[in-house]
């Protein structure tokens, strides 16, 4: 049985083999082999960006594509869609406090920040540990380091 995407074009007998082909593309395949297509020949994609550019002029000249500004609403639509946007606001900001909640999951109980003598320190058990620093240091003595044993 070969491969089902070889990267050879398929040929197809009759169009209903086509058509059934295409059909069973989904809608981004589809998208992209359209694409291919158009991208494939310099010149027809020339043409039809030369074509889109023409439409939206026109369009342009008859007002249709013209994004309108706030101000140009009557007051009461102005109203209603500063509404929207506060609302539409008001949203995404408690969703991203919510967001930062979780991701936080330190309480707040343990936000208070530690000092340096407060932290253990690490065990390990191959060094004996250090003695503690108390308030007399001649009460008790440094620490040796251990002795090197030499390899000859």
């Amino acid at each position: 049985m070969p491969p089902e995407d070889s990267g050879v074009t398929k040929s197809f007998s009759t169009i209903e083999d086509l058509e059934q082909s295409e059909a069973d593309m989904s809608s981004k395949e589809r998208t992209r082999k359209y694409r291919e297509r158009l991208n494939a020949d310099p010149v027809t994609r020339e043409d039809i960006l030369r074509e889109r550019r023409k439409k939206y002029e026109e369009k342009k000249q008859k007002g249709k594509n013209d994004p309108r500004s706030v101000k140009s609403l009557p007051p009461s639509k102005q109203d209603t869609l500063r509404e929207k946007w506060r609302n539409a606001q008001r949203i995404h900001r408690k969703r991203k406090h919510e967001l930062d909640a979780v991701m936080n999951l330190t309480p707040p109980s343990l936000e208070v920040s530690l000092n340096e003598d407060d932290i253990a320190p690490p065990i390990n058990s191959s060094t004996p540990p250090e003695p503690s620093v108390s308030s007399h240091p001649s009460t008790t003595p440094p620490a040796k380091p251990p002795l090197m044993e030499s390899a000859l």
